[in-house]
């Protein structure tokens, strides 16, 4: 009877290695499971007697989570991203407040660079007129003090061009001087003479039009009289000292 019973319970089969592996575990594995699926150990328990104890399965073991600074490895990864990225933000902020505090001081230097010119080139107006209206001063005593010829008055400077202001006799001699420009024109009985340009001589009955300028103007001193004690000028560069009969 106990025979039928151990052989009911299977408990009478051959084990592999009973010597070996007894009071161990025996490995078996369950035919109820799909060929095409991967078939999980199990372990079960045999006593001496040769009877099973019920299935245990393994439990699954995880892999140990790695934890750096006492943080999991994701939460340090995303607090470095953080780090970096403000670390980044503060980098960029300060290379352009150093490029703004450069560029105000350039356009600053520049301001004040434009402004020194702006000085200097009034200053420089300033001087140029204020030798210009010396100049002209000058000139305006100078001739002055040589507007006599007999027989005729010194009317002032004038602009001329290439349509002269004075249509009459034309004469350009190296030895030009108010008096002999004076002499010329008064045997054709010219009612006007003007000398221009150190050494011309022009006569007219008329003046075609006056446009009169500072005396300054006609600053050229006659060719025909190089060493002058007292100026005389005879004209400009299209500017003549113009003279009237009387």
């Amino acid at each position: 009877m106990a025979t039928n019973k151990n052989q009911q319970s299977g408990a009478n089969l051959p084990i592999p290695n009973r010597e070996r592996n007894e009071g161990s575990e025996l490995e078996v594995v369950p035919s109820h499971w799909y060929p095409q699926r991967p078939r999980p150990a199990v372990h079960y328990s045999w006593r001496r007697d040769e009877s099973f104890y019920e299935p245990k399965r393994q439990a699954t073991r995880h892999a140990p989570q790695r934890n750096i600074c006492g943080l999991k490895l994701s939460t340090f990864v995303l607090s470095c991203a953080v780090v970096f990225l403000f670390a980044g933000v503060f980098v960029v902020a300060g290379l352009l407040g150093s490029k703004v505090v450069n560029l105000e001081t350039t356009m600053s230097s520049l301001v004040t660079q434009q402004a020194r010119v702006d000085s200097d080139s009034t200053g420089n107006k300033d001087e140029q007129q204020a030798t210009k209206t010396s100049t002209a001063a000058m000139a305006v005593k100078t001739t002055r003090m040589n507007k006599r010829i007999a027989g005729w008055n010194y009317v002032g400077c004038y602009e001329d061009s290439g349509d002269r202001i004075l249509l009459g006799d034309f004469k350009q001699r190296d030895d030009m001087t108010n008096n002999l420009c004076a002499n010329i024109c008064v045997s054709q009985e010219y009612k006007y003479f003007g000398t221009e340009f150190y050494n011309q001589c022009m006569c007219g009955e008329s003046v075609a039009r006056m446009i009169p300028v500072d005396d300054w103007r006609c600053d050229r001193k006659c060719r025909g009289n190089p060493v002058q004690e007292v100026f005389e000028p005879c004209g400009g560069e299209w500017f003549m000292s113009l003279w009237e009969r009387h």
